[in-house]
C-alpha cells in the first residue's frame, strides 16, 4: 500500500519550516509533506535551475522539522544526490513519486 502523504495546515508544523537562521536570515523551504502518522516528514525546495546548490536555509529547516528526506525539484533532467537524505529530480518525477 502506498503511503498518503498531506501538505500541512497552519496549525500543524507549518509554521516550524519557517524560521530565524543563525546568519540572521528566515530559512525555511517550499513545502512541507507528512504521512498521516508523522512518522515520515518530506521537505522540498523548487528551483528554476539545472544546477542546485543546498543552501544553509534548507539545511536547518530540515534539521528544525525533523525531515526523514528531502527534495529539491528541478525543471528537467536525472535525478542526483545533493546529500545523504536529499535529491534533486525533475518536477514529472518528483510527482510520479508522490
Amino acid at each position: 500500500m502506498r503511503n498518503r502523504f498531506r501538505i500541512c495546515e497552519d496549525n500543524d508544523r507549518s509554521n516550524e519550516h519557517r524560521h530565524p537562521s543563525q546568519a540572521g536570515e528566515r530559512a525555511e523551504v517550499d513545502l512541507v509533506l507528512e504521512n498521516s502518522d508523522r512518522k515520515k516528514v518530506i521537505a522540498v525546495e523548487i528551483k528554476r535551475t539545472l544546477a542546485p546548490k543546498l543552501g544553509r536555509g534548507f539545511t536547518e529547516s530540515v534539521q528544525t522539522i525533523g525531515a526523514t528526506k528531502g527534495y529539491v525539484v528541478i525543471p528537467k533532467g536525472e535525478a542526483f544526490p545533493l546529500a545523504e537524505s536529499v535529491t534533486a529530480m525533475s518536477s514529472p518525477e518528483f510527482l510520479g513519486r508522490f
